[in-house]
């Protein structure tokens, strides 16, 4: 079980910017374009609501009576912003990064090809990854 709302999808993705893009659109694409956007946003949304009240409000008044001096947090986050378990690597693009690949930053998703991970992982980690080109 796990959301993920428009607030937690990173800046390159194009359906962060969607509802600000959507202002170019002509009257009749605009319309489909927000009903497209509210149907997949607002479901997203109420869950996330649903998980800070039972999730945290509700847990957290358990917890209280079950585990005395547990102090709840003032307000919970309203984000469902996850990474998956398992082994992370980071993959930090620097300046010379944005150098290199500066002509296709305007793309969407321009840095999920397989070069741009291969070039984080040559010039961060200093090794040479096994696959062909």
């Amino acid at each position: 079980m796990s959301i993920q709302t428009v607030n937690d999808i990173n800046n390159p993705n194009p359906f962060a910017q969607a509802r600000q893009n959507m202002h170019a659109l002509p009257w009749p694409r605009r319309m489909v374009a927000r009903h497209i956007y509210n149907k997949l946003a607002k479901p997203a949304g109420k869950a996330q609501r649903y998980y800070e009240k039972y999730l945290g409000e509700l847990t957290s008044k358990y917890i209280s009576q079950k585990l005395p001096g547990f102090e709840p947090p003032a307000a919970y986050v309203p984000s469902s912003n996850y990474v998956r378990t398992g082994t992370t690597i980071v993959l930090s693009p620097g300046k010379d990064y944005y150098e290199h690949f500066a002509d296709q930053a305007s793309s969407f998703f321009y840095h999920h090809g397989i070069e741009y991970y291969l070039y984080l992982i040559e010039h961060q980690y200093h090794i040479q990854p096994s696959i062909a080109r």
